[in-house]
């Protein structure tokens, strides 16, 4: 019902008519994009706020290429390396405490803990204009810098005690589990695709679970603020 509290308009900035044929086809759009980036498109656009829009394919374009695509390589790098060394869920539980992973694996558990932190206050306050960014952002953090960075511990050959590999990737499990969950509403298909990759298929549909609840004991403050300023000097 939010999405429809605003005008969308043509990109010209007319109304959409059909006699002038001013807006992409919808099945063009949906069969080029995919449903995800057009629902994503839309909640973070003015239209949610109740005001108009001016719409763009290549909106869509980018959400297809700035959200969908990232999430569903960090899931696929997850996938592929998981089944070429056959870890399994028996090994999966032996992972460390977190307290005692690298700090990466620290920090991007605790970024993903404040995230649905924030999430569920925009949401309980009917903010929903304000809920995409934070998610967005996120995945850039799980792709560009935790799994980039991270990439030799899930590369390295398998040992019978190679607890940092196993440590790698029960942390990218849990992170891509969790965030699946959180970001489904706003992405309904790929979120159920990851999930159904990430479970053993007994526990039906990422839409039957409880929204994900932020566990502070998890999140570090101090340590996300370091990784952030240690992020700003890599960037400069």
């Amino acid at each position: 019902s939010c999405i429809t509290t605003g005008m969308i308009l043509a990109e010209d900035g007319r109304k959409m008519s059909k006699s002038l044929k001013n807006y992409p086809d919808p099945e063009d759009l949906l069969n080029n994009y995919g449903g995800d980036s057009l629902r994503a498109y839309l909640i973070n656009s003015p239209v949610v706020r109740g005001e108009p829009l001016k719409f763009s394919e290549e909106g869509v374009k980018l959400v297809t290429r700035n959200v969908i695509l990232p999430l569903w390589n960090s899931f696929s790098f997850f996938s592929n390396y998981a089944n070429a060394d056959e870890i399994t869920t028996d090994e999966l539980s032996k992972a460390s405490p977190l307290d005692e992973r690298p700090i990466m694996d620290q920090w991007i558990v605790s970024s993903l803990q404040s995230l649905i932190k924030t999430v569920n206050e925009k949401m309980e306050n009917y903010y929903l204009y304000e809920v995409i960014p934070p998610l967005m952002n996120f995945i850039d953090e799980l792709t560009n810098w935790y799994v980039r960075s991270n990439r030799k511990r899930f590369w390295k050959e398998k040992g019978k005690d190679d607890i940092d590999k196993i440590n790698a990737f029960k942390t990218l499990h849990e992170v891509l589990f969790d965030f699946s969950k959180t970001m489904a509403p706003v992405l309904p298909f790929i979120c159920e695709e990851i999930y159904q990759g990430l479970t053993d298929n007994e526990k039906g549909s990422i839409h039957y679970e409880d929204y994900p609840i932020s566990n502070t004991k998890l999140i570090n403050l101090n340590l996300e603020n370091e990784m952030e300023i240690a992020k700003n000097i890599i960037r400069s």
